[in-house]
């Protein structure tokens, strides 16, 4: 994600870029300025979404950093779980975007539970598009998605 990192336009680029903003503190904590890896990870919200993904996926992982969570590999160098994970990732970063866009104008904001299951719900959709001669169970997807996934021969 190295260069679309650097297309987030988080409020500390903005100010850098020279853009008149009230303030450059994380709009969800208040804390700290918001950078791409606090918006996306760190911060209390995203963490709390990024906690519950990578449960969902059975990965024990504290990362701070959006590049470390693209890199993760759930089951080593299956190049399917690899890109499902990725597409994942994806997801999860648009819906921690979407809601720190919504906190910001004033647009309701979904749970954890409620983002959680968003994201399960998009990533079934995108798996049964791009693996269309695969069947994928809801009820598996949902309670341990890496048992979907077949292992490449050696």
């Amino acid at each position: 994600m190295e260069g679309k990192k650097e297309d987030i336009a988080v409020l500390v680029k903005l100010d850098k870029k020279g853009i008149d903003i009230d303030s450059v503190l994380c709009p969800n904590c208040t804390n700290v300025g918001e950078s791409v890896d606090h918006c996306l990870v760190s911060c209390s919200n995203a963490a709390l979404i990024w906690n519950k993904v990578l449960r969902w996926w059975n990965i024990n992982c504290n990362s701070s950093s959006i590049d470390d969570l693209f890199a993760l590999s759930p089951l080593g160098s299956n190049t399917q779980c690899k890109i499902i994970w990725e597409g994942i990732t994806w997801i999860t970063v648009y819906y921690i975007w979407k809601n720190r866009n919504a906190k910001v104008f004033g647009k309701k904001i979904l749970s954890i539970d409620a983002t959680l299951q968003e994201i399960q719900i998009r990533g079934f959709e995108w798996m049964k598009v791009r693996y269309n001669k695969v069947f994928f169970e809801w009820a598996h997807w949902v309670n341990d998605p890496m048992s979907m996934l077949n292992p490449e021969p050696p």
